[in-house]
């Protein structure tokens, strides 16, 4: 009988992908070609793989587990990098994790500490010593209190994302990503999408629009219950609307407009914020573009209340980015670089996104 050599015995196990001896759990196809659990999924998630990267045979759904490599490699003679002792590869993680001769680094050492000494008998003087670890430990349960109250956050800002629905037609927005919406392109076609199941009855609200591409005949503002959009009709264009348009510098209602901006410099551009504001206290409508308007000169007056209005926005084509409150508003200097900087909702409005923490006054 011939013995095989032991270089040979000890290539015997190794991982078809990665080439190297598991440290875990075996993993294998049906044909027997061996792995390591780790990149067996990495195989399987990474590069979407279901069959064997060897013999192309399918892979199960559940992962076959082969524990005769486990223990063969577990017997295998090693010896320990720190103190040299002889062990096993079964053993080697336990002993190293009690080693004496182990060194290891600062439990500060990502916080600037550089120290690097015995586990045994050196970590723990100095660490009670070092400044850096001293502060991480006082740092921990604010680090703690902080992951705390960014998770509710997320969770508030989830709560409070209201996704544009489609007034027509069926299907005029698409989602592109958080907070970001396609509108419908057709040349006969204007889209609108809004938000019809809110019903505002008092307050003073808005919302901005940030525009990322140009826009087709944009018309942003506020609608009423009762509104009806269509082929050629979207916001603005009947008497239960009220909107803006940036592309013609137009404010239009019940499909009559009047001059809007000063020039053809003030058109809306990639990167423009359009504020929507809806007084229904005074029954005004204001419209800020970056930051700025004129709180004396509203764009629409008198303005029925108590009718529950909502957001509407109509255009052809084009990307923008809606936010009713969920997220932080922009930051703006609307009077240009030595201006003061503003960040939207204005003073006395309520972000849309909050309006079922408003308590209405209808006396």
């Amino acid at each position: 009988m011939t013995t095989r050599p032991a270089s040979e015995v000890s290539r015997e196990y190794d991982c078809a992908i990665c080439l190297s001896t598991p440290e875990g759990q075996v993993h294998q196809c049906r044909n027997g070609h061996l792995f390591c659990a780790e990149c067996l999924t990495e195989h399987r998630n990474k590069h979407r793989g279901t069959q064997c990267p060897t013999c192309r045979v399918a892979l199960p759904s559940e992962p076959i587990r082969n524990l005769v490599a486990e223990n063969a490699i577990a017997r295998r003679p090693t010896v320990c990098a720190f103190c040299n002792l002889n062990t096993t590869v079964g053993e080697l993680r336990a002993h190293v994790g009690r080693c004496p001769k182990r060194k290891v680094p600062c439990v500060a050492a990502g916080d600037g500490c550089m120290w690097n000494g015995l586990v045994v008998g050196e970590r723990a003087a100095h660490e009670k010593a070092c400044t850096f670890a001293i502060c991480r430990k006082m740092l921990e349960p604010l680090k703690c209190e902080l992951a705390e109250s960014k998770r509710e956050c997320a969770a508030l800002r989830s709560r409070l994302e209201v996704p544009l629905a489609s007034i027509y037609p069926g299907g005029a927005i698409r989602v592109t990503g958080d907070g970001l919406w396609r509108m419908y392109s057709d040349e006969e076609t204007f889209a609108t999408a809004g938000w019809p199941s809110l019903a505002l009855k008092g307050g003073k609200w808005y919302y901005e629009v940030t525009i990322l591409e140009d826009c087709e005949y944009p018309q942003f503002g506020w609608a009423r219950q009762g509104f009806a959009a269509g082929a050629g009709d979207g916001c603005g264009d009947d008497e239960r609307s009220y909107a803006c348009d940036g592309h013609r510098c137009k404010l239009w209602h019940a499909s009559e407009f009047q001059d809007w901006l000063e020039d053809e410099d003030a058109k809306w551009e990639p990167g423009d914020v359009v504020g929507c504001l809806l007084d229904l206290d005074q029954g005004q409508i204001h419209f800020s573009v970056n930051g700025d308007y004129d709180e004396d000169e509203p764009a629409f007056v008198d303005v029925p209340v108590l009718s529950g209005y909502f957001p509407c926005l109509t255009m052809k084509g084009g990307l923008v980015k809606v936010n009713f409150g969920a997220r932080d508003f922009a930051r703006f200097k609307p009077h240009g670089d030595d201006g003061p900087e503003v960040q939207g909702p204005p003073d006395g409005y309520n972000a849309v996104a909050h309006h079922d923490m408003y308590e209405y006054d209808l006396a």
